[in-house]
């Protein structure tokens, strides 16, 4: 292993060694690179978009098809496993308690090292255990007929009743409340889901 200062090391894409992960553990990145970044990285690095901006960018790892050595500080490491295609900038910050200043210095400093690269984000539904949930909430409030409901507003929706987009969670569960007979019922229903809305 090469002498270096910083906490890991990488051999083309590789993990070579560190004080978070191993040779053994770390494996090579599926993902190739396509194309220079550089216009990504000289936007992101010079942006002062506001922070919403940033949070909804999405990345993925790739693999370096040199054999350089590169080395890597402890933020750079921390962002670089916690990114993942289908989380946005947002929400890896809030994985890894990074700030918005940090974060954007973090992935820029990646991207220069063309460790990760810009995707288009990807549909985002709510997950097994939320719909697990739903059914749950809904049958306390309307008995049996709570997943022939489920249908019929994801029917009405165009949507498939176990691939609910998160973007359209708050609408989804509304319409679902105003089902419900029960007006006390339909808030609480509606109060729960929503609380869990917020966990997605």
């Amino acid at each position: 292993m090469p002498d270096c200062n910083c906490p890991a090391v990488f051999y083309a894409g590789k993990f070579a060694g560190g004080c978070l992960l191993d040779a053994d553990a770390a494996g090579v990145f599926p993902l190739t690179l396509k194309a220079e970044p550089s216009k990504i990285f000289d936007y992101f690095s010079n942006m002062n978009a506001v922070p919403l901006k940033m949070a909804k960018m999405y990345f993925r790892k790739v693999t370096r098809l040199d054999s350089s050595e590169i080395c890597l500080d402890a933020d750079m490491i921390r962002v670089l496993i916690a990114i993942d295609e289908t989380k946005d900038i947002g929400k890896v910050a809030r994985e890894v308690s990074m700030d918005a200043p940090t974060i954007k210095a973090t992935i820029s400093k990646l991207l220069e090292l063309h460790l990760i690269e810009p995707v288009q984000a990807r549909g985002v539904y709510l997950d097994e255990a939320f719909i697990h949930a739903l059914k749950q909430n809904l049958s306390r409030a309307v008995g049996p007929m709570a997943e022939i409901l489920i249908e019929d507003v994801a029917t009405d929706m165009n949507l498939s009743a176990g691939e609910i987009p998160q973007g359209q969670a708050a609408e989804f569960i509304g319409s679902l409340a105003m089902e419900i007979p029960d007006e006390e019922s339909s808030v609480r229903f509606k109060k729960a889901m929503l609380e869990l809305i917020k966990k997605q």
